[in-house]
């Protein structure tokens, strides 16, 4: 991009300049158009089942949080909606409660749309969110899940199982996820995939058994669940520290004159296109520093930070305040004033390397005023959450000793702007070295298309139970470990 004019930060966090790179979902705008179209008697009862449920995936988002890391069973505090997300859900729950009931008493046969109304509706028993509507009984809400699952929603088999886990019975939540995974239900085969990895449920541990499992799941992921494409990256890029695999291993599941790297790359993509944070973040820090086999991209670096940070993540946030902080030549300016917004939304948050940096912004005067008083609020607050720099800073400031703006700049210069300009000089100079014969050149910084989703599936589970990364051995933390080394690393 030498001699254009940089983008201003502000209209480079434009929502509709990363559209191409995730998934359409469902908005509040477009449900409320179809709602008088599906509250028609003689509409299609699947449809009006799709209908609800995505009603209820985007109250499940606006209330935030991560349903993985909590008891699902655990009754949820009451949350004030958005009025006209709120009157969605008054037409949806109700729908639902119908829909679940239309099974006939004496017959065995169970309509797919009634199935899946009534998992539906055992999910919002179980965690009591909207009591107005359904009550908080978790087991009746199992017997839901039970039901949902013999009358064909094969996705209810996770629920069970991760439900028989949570209670202590390996045997029949190996058995469940088993089931499931006989129908290709991605979170069971991923589960039982990292069952078999990590030798969990029973399953003796093996990696050779394990890896085609979760090659599978990874392929068959979806926005409701996109860990599978995370974690298999993860693995071909040996970042999976639970249970690290040999090259040797992997090269069977690699196409043929493909690298662990680009499959991982593929992956990585496809996780980030199913609007899955983690992969995010991971390919927002793959274009900044170049890290193998992408290339150096300011610009699609902030984008995938920002698909991170519009969904809350904290570490999306921090990302793109140290971008912004120092900006990028030629691609865009720096706004101390917007490095300190998002810095402040992330500290908000709790996350220890942002309450630094908010410290480190007062103590200084970048985007606020100088505040010493207000550093060492900030300071000590990331020093509580384990934040060893906000310590060291907290010595200095009781022996008087402040950083200058000149000590910034020199901070900032050796330490971000370096790093990326390290990163660009590296690309560039692959991406010479690799130049096809005929003296033409691929575009930069073009992200390679996500792999092809499959057919839409059915199958959704809104539980995560133990399935998280931290239960699976999984350290996504591993970027807010790095971040907290130093504000500007």
């Amino acid at each position: 991009m030498a001699g254009q004019q940089p983008i201003s930060p502000r209209e480079l966090l434009n929502s509709s300049a990363t559209s191409y790179l995730i998934t359409p979902l469902p908005t509040i705008a477009t449900l409320t158009t179809l709602l008088a179209t599906v509250q028609q008697p003689t509409y299609d009862p699947a449809g009006q089942v799709s209908w609800c449920r995505d009603v209820l995936s985007i109250a499940d988002k606006q209330r935030g949080g991560d349903p993985a890391s909590t008891d699902p069973n655990a009754p949820l505090p009451p949350f004030n909606y958005d009025p006209s997300l709120q009157r969605l859900i008054d037409t949806a729950l109700p729908m639902l409660l119908k829909l679940a009931a239309r099974r006939k008493p004496m017959s065995s046969f169970m309509p797919g749309y009634v199935s899946e109304a009534m998992y539906l509706c055992g999910v919002y028993e179980a965690n009591g969110a909207f009591p107005e509507h359904i009550a908080h009984n978790p087991q009746g809400a199992f017997s839901r899940f039970e039901s949902a699952a013999k009358g064909g929603y094969h996705a209810a088999w996770y629920r069970l199982g991760s439900d028989y886990e949570r209670f202590g019975d390996n045997a029949h939540a190996k058995e469940c996820f088993e089931r499931g995974a006989k129908h290709d239900v991605p979170s069971c085969i991923y589960r039982v995939g990292v069952a078999w990895l990590l030798g969990q449920l029973g399953f003796p541990g093996s990696i050779e058994l394990g890896l085609p499992l979760l090659k599978e799941a990874a392929g068959l992921a979806t926005v409701d669940t996109p860990e599978p494409a995370y974690t298999w990256a993860l693995i071909l890029l040996n970042e999976y520290t639970a249970a690290p695999v040999s090259p040797a291993l992997l090269e069977p599941h690699l196409p043929t004159g493909t690298s662990p790297a680009a499959e991982a790359r593929t992956y990585l993509e496809r996780a980030a296109y199913l609007n899955y944070a983690p992969a995010q973040l991971r390919l927002g820090r793959a274009y900044e520093l170049a890290e193998d086999p992408f290339p150096f991209d300011a610009l699609h670096s902030v984008q995938f930070y920002e698909l991170a940070s519009r969904q809350g993540d904290p570490q999306g946030d921090m990302a793109l305040s140290k971008w912004f902080l120092s900006g990028c030549e030629d691609v865009f300016d720096k706004d101390e004033v917007l490095a300190y917004e998002l810095a402040e939304r992330a500290a908000e948050k709790g996350l220890p390397a942002a309450q630094f940096a908010m410290g480190y912004y007062a103590e200084i005067g970048i985007g606020c005023a100088q505040d010493k008083a207000r550093a060492e609020q900030w300071y000590s607050m990331a020093s509580g959450g384990g934040n060893a720099d906000a310590s060291e800073r907290l010595q200095a400031l009781s022996r008087s000793r402040t950083l200058t703006r000149q000590e910034h700049e020199q901070i900032t210069d050796s330490q971000l702007v370096r790093k990326r300009t390290q990163a660009r000089m590296r690309s560039q100079a692959g991406k010479a070295g690799s130049a096809p014969s005929d003296g033409s050149s691929e575009p930069s910084g073009q992200p390679q298309q996500p792999a092809a989703a499959p057919p839409p599936r059915q199958d959704r589970p809104d539980y995560q139970g133990p399935q998280t990364f931290e239960a699976m051995g999984i350290h996504t933390q591993k970027l807010e470990a790095k971040n907290s080394e130093c504000l500007v690393m």
